[in-house]
């Protein structure tokens, strides 16, 4: 009996769940809807595939903008905010990364690298503002 009850469970499940589903859905509210980036973001104007060349290349991976590796490429934002922006960056660093990492090392490589990651962050966040 525990075995009959297991195989119509799983048989229920396959029916109900499988990719080809021979009920009808049950959570007909719930559709999956996969995420489409837009066209503009994989390719810029009149660009395609590196690969085929086709702009719709579902195969290959597509060529990435420039501006993705470095945002801050073509930004225009005023010699003011720009310099606000940094006295805000360097205060962030003196207060909260110095003042431990200090006692851990002399070496200021991390600390030129967490810079350049605040102002890829800050230029991203620039860019995705102004669109």
């Amino acid at each position: 009996m525990i075995f009959w009850s297991f195989v119509a469970g799983v048989v229920t499940f396959y029916c109900s769940l499988g990719p080809d589903s021979l009920l009808p859905n049950i959570f007909f509210t719930i559709k999956y809807k996969p995420k489409q980036l837009g066209l503009q973001e994989l390719f810029p104007q009149g660009h395609s595939c590196a690969v085929c060349g086709k702009v719709k290349c579902k195969r290959h991976r597509p060529s990435l903008l420039l501006e993705n590796y470095q945002p801050w490429l073509d930004l225009k934002i005023s010699s003011k905010v720009d310099a606000s922006l940094s006295e805000v960056l360097e205060l962030v660093l003196e207060n909260f990364v110095y003042p431990w990492y200090r006692d851990v090392t002399d070496d200021e490589s991390f600390v030129d690298e967490l810079r350049i990651t605040l102002r890829f962050f800050a230029s991203v966040l620039i860019r995705r503002i102004h669109k």
